[in-house]
């Protein structure tokens, strides 16, 4: 009778703590640019989070680079990316790039992202 009763006790810490990693937020997935630098924008832009590496679209151009992040910390080297010139977007495209390679602090809001230079400094809002 104990040994069944210490048997469920782990099946149960098991269950609770695989459920608690299931609900942690992660910054894996793909986001979709919504603001940057306080400015709502709506160019197609995207990030897609995996694995160390970021990759997306500026809504014209591809890139991609990689990036440690510990705890809220982030560093994201530097991004390479396609050279098509697109005029209507080119100022917001520069500005994007520009802010993934300055960005140190990130945070994680349900299905938010937000990334900073210094913490209140927003400098990119993504959205799953």
């Amino acid at each position: 009778m104990a040994f069944s009763r210490v048997v469920l006790g782990i099946f149960c810490i098991a269950a609770a703590v695989s459920t608690a990693r299931a609900g942690e937020a992660t910054l894996d997935g793909d986001w979709k640019l919504v603001r940057l630098q306080d400015q709502a924008v709506d160019t197609g832009g995207t990030l897609l989070v995996k694995d160390g590496h970021i990759s997306g679209s500026t809504g014209c151009n591809r890139f991609r680079a990689t990036f440690t992040a510990t705890g809220a910390a982030i560093k994201v080297d530097p991004v390479a990316a396609t050279k098509m010139y697109c005029q209507d977007r080119a100022m917001v495209e520069r500005a994007y790039l520009a802010a993934l390679e300055t960005v140190t602090v990130f945070e994680l809001a349900g299905d938010t992202l937000v990334m900073h230079y210094q913490p209140g400094d927003k400098l990119l809002e993504f959205v799953r």
